[in-house]
């Protein structure tokens, strides 16, 4: 029974067939490890590449449009349509926020020096009269603010046109002649025009993150609705999740000292939840407005680069089938015409004997 199997395993392994498949398999792993993975790198440094550049155009553009609003609520703030409200403000707000059609900017709103809503001119919906804004950050820090400086606020939830409606307010303090304060004028960008008009055009595939962060590590606008107007260092740590301190100490190091780069980290494909993590290509870049840094954090997951190498899959493995056939036909062959030598071989040598009792 050994003899039968050491003859069945001697025979396999002088087999030109057990070559040939030791051969596609040699080649396979060949092309894999070297070819799929240089691919892989390449299409990685490619697509981080790409984010990069998107990240810095997107930065410059959006700092832009920020910085735009914010002069602009600063000089109107000082109007006296504004500074003494009375029937003109009601035209002006109109007229103002006319100006700024096809913007995300979607209102314009007066407050008192109590914090109540007095004036105010909207786009898309409108929103409701004598509600209360004292207790919002950006009001409390207008008590304190000079004339000529404005703040832009994290993503809020509108309370003046009902849930799931979030604005980023920009804020500039209303300062009378004798210096007392007013109240404040606010300039409401929708978030949902910012992603469609900023933020869309920025993303590498469907599945792309976009977040812009304030120093102190508070959103001004994220992807999901969940972290809007959140921490986004206090949310990693709250909602812990494997390598989360570490991905909360990175970004803690990277808001210190805001400048643009590239890295790629795992976290939760989902918000708030724990498994499965999901790799994601990161890059980011500050955008810089006055007095200020924010910076704009585009993520996308890596296993979007597996659909762009779907092709390249394809084709090594057609290659090596392609190599594998041709090498087993050559295969044949030689095995063909070494058989045939060899038989000839052996005619010859048993013609001999024959030859000579014949004589």
């Amino acid at each position: 029974m050994f003899k039968r199997l050491a003859l069945k395993f001697s025979n396999l392994f002088n087999s030109i067939f057990f070559f040939a498949l030791l051969l596609l398999v040699f080649l396979g792993v060949v092309f894999y490890v070297f070819l799929g993975k240089g691919a892989r790198d390449a299409l990685t440094e490619q697509m981080l590449h790409r984010e990069q550049s998107n990240a810095r155009a997107g930065a410059s553009s959006i700092a832009t449009f920020f910085e735009l609003i914010g002069n602009s609520v600063v000089i109107m703030s000082d109007r006296d349509e504004i500074v003494k409200p009375g029937p003109q403000t009601d035209i002006f707000l109109e007229s103002a926020i006319s100006r700024w059609e096809n913007t995300p900017v979607t209102n314009i709103i007066l407050t008192d020096r109590d914090g109540k809503v007095i004036k105010a001119a909207y786009r898309e919906l409108p929103g409701e009269a004598d509600i209360s804004l004292a207790d919002r950050e950006y009001f409390i820090w207008a008590k304190n603010a000079e004339s000529s400086d404005y703040y832009v606020s994290a993503a809020v939830e509108s309370r003046l046109r009902g849930e799931n409606y979030y604005v980023v307010p920009i804020v500039s303090p209303v300062i009378d002649k004798g210096g007392d304060f007013n109240g404040v004028l606010i300039m409401g960008v929708s978030v949902s025009s910012l992603t469609d008009q900023y933020m869309n055009h920025l993303k590498i595939s469907d599945k792309t993150e976009i977040y812009i962060i304030k120093r102190d590590g508070n959103f001004i606008y994220a992807t999901d609705e969940e972290l809007q107007g959140g921490n986004a260092i206090e949310f990693i740590i709250e909602h812990p999740f494997l390598g989360n301190e570490i991905l909360a100490g990175r970004l803690k190091e990277l808001l210190k000292n805001v400048q643009e780069g590239k890295l790629e980290v795992a976290y939760p494909e989902n918000v708030g939840t724990v498994f499965p993590l999901k790799t994601r290509l990161i890059a980011y870049s500050p955008i810089s407005t006055k007095d200020r840094e924010w910076i704009l954090v585009i993520a996308t997951p890596t296993e979007d680069i597996l659909v762009s190498m779907t092709p390249i899959y394809f084709r090594q493995a057609v290659s090596v089938l392609i190599i594998f056939l041709a090498f087993l036909g050559f295969s044949v062959r030689f095995a063909k015409i070494y058989g045939y030598k060899e038989a000839m071989k052996v005619l010859h040598k048993e013609k001999k004997p024959f030859s000579k009792t014949s004589k």
